[in-house]
C-alpha cells in the first residue's frame, strides 16, 4: 500500500485492487474511518528562539536536515501574518521519491507554533493529513520541540494494518526528532540523513 513519508505501513504481500480503491474513495464521509494521532517531543540544548529559526522561519528548508525529506522548497506568499511561505514542496525519501505539497494553515512567531496540511501527494489510503510543530522554552539554553500528527484513513482498518500504521508513524516521528535535535545542537545532519545524502549523490 505504499508508504507514509517513506515508512512502510503495510506488509509487503498486502495488495489492493484498483476497483477496491475506487470503491473506498466513493464511500460517504459518514463511513467509519480510522484516525491516527501521534504526539512526540524532544528536549534540545539550544534556546527556543534559535530552534524556531530552524523549524519556523526555516520551514521550507526541512530537506537540509530531515531524513524523511530528500529535498524541500518553500513557495508563495502566505496570507497568514509572519509565515515564511504559503506552501512547501518536498521530495520524500521513498522508493519512488514521491513529491508532496504541504500548506501552512496556522502560524505564529510569537507562540512558536505552526500547523500544515498535505494538499497534494497524499497516500491513497488517506483522506487527510495534518501536522503541528510547537517550540517551547525550557531555559535560556534549552527548548522542547513538540510534534503532533493526525492522519485520517479511508474506512476502517484491520488490527494488523493498524499495528503497521502505528509502527510506521512512531518510527517516522522518532527519526524526525533525532534529526532536528542533532542538527540544532551541532549544525550537522544525523547519521541517517548523511547515509541518505551519500546514497542520493551516487544516483
Amino acid at each position: 500500500m505504499g508508504a507514509i513519508y517513506g515508512y512502510s505501513i503495510a506488509p509487503k504481500d498486502t495488495t489492493i485492487t484498483q476497483n477496491k480503491m475506487e470503491q473506498t474513495e466513493n464511500k460517504s464521509m459518514a463511513t467509519e474511518k480510522e484516525v491516527f494521532n501521534l504526539n512526540e517531543n524532544v528536549i534540545i540544548n539550544i534556546s527556543a528562539e534559535k530552534l524556531w529559526k530552524i523549524v519556523g522561519y526555516g520551514f521550507g528548508e526541512t530537506g537540509k536536515w530531515a531524513t524523511i525529506v530528500d529535498h524541500s522548497t518553500g513557495s508563495g506568499e502566505s496570507m497568514i501574518d509572519g509565515a515564511p511561505h504559503n506552501e512547501r514542496t518536498c521530495t520524500i525519501n521513498d522508493e519512488a521519491q514521491s513529491e508532496v505539497k504541504e500548506k501552512i494553515v496556522k502560524y505564529s512567531n510569537m507562540d512558536m507554533n505552526l500547523v500544515y496540511e498535505v494538499t497534494e501527494g497524499l497516500n491513497p489510503m488517506m483522506l487527510k493529513s495534518r501536522s503541528e510543530w510547537t517550540v517551547e522554552s525550557v531555559s535560556d539554553n534549552q527548548s522542547k520541540m513538540i510534534v503532533k500528527m493526525e492522519f485520517w484513513m479511508k474506512g476502517p482498518m484491520e488490527d494488523e494494518m493498524k499495528g503497521q500504521m502505528n509502527m510506521g508513524l512512531k518510527a517516522m516521528a522518532d527519526q524526525f526528532l533525532t534529526d532536528i535535535r542533532i542538527y540544532a545542537e551541532t549544525g550537522k545532519v544525523s547519521e541517517a540523513k548523511q547515509i541518505r545524502m551519500d546514497a542520493l549523490s551516487k544516483m
